[in-house]
């Protein structure tokens, strides 16, 4: 039976610092997931960052609103609900978006 996580995430649409945090803090949580199930993540942080800033900046077109991170029982990591294979534990982030004020993560 997997185990599953979630983390309650508000951006500010006012503020560029906060789409930059909240992908900093997902990446982060990210690499502290995987390492609790002794897992390496199997790709580049930075890239990862990058692109979550991008989805966050155009999430109009493409309504990031929840990213699933999987550890599945071969050890590898995977993003998204379509993943192969037995999950071990997921990590979900649950993003919400406010019109105005600050960065707020719980």
């Amino acid at each position: 039976m997997s185990e599953s996580e979630v983390i309650d995430i508000a951006v500010s649409e006012s503020e560029a610092t906060s789409i930059s945090e909240t992908a900093s803090r997902i990446v982060n949580e990210t690499k502290s997931f995987a390492k609790r199930y002794n897992t390496n993540m199997p790709f580049d942080p930075q890239k990862v960052e990058e692109d979550l800033i991008i989805f966050l900046t155009k999430r109009k077109k493409v309504n990031l609103t929840k990213l699933r991170v999987t550890i599945l029982e071969d050890g590898n990591v995977g993003f998204g609900d379509t993943i192969e294979g037995n999950r071990k534990a997921d990590l979900i982030f649950r993003i919400n978006y406010k019109p105005h004020g600050g960065f707020h993560a719980r």
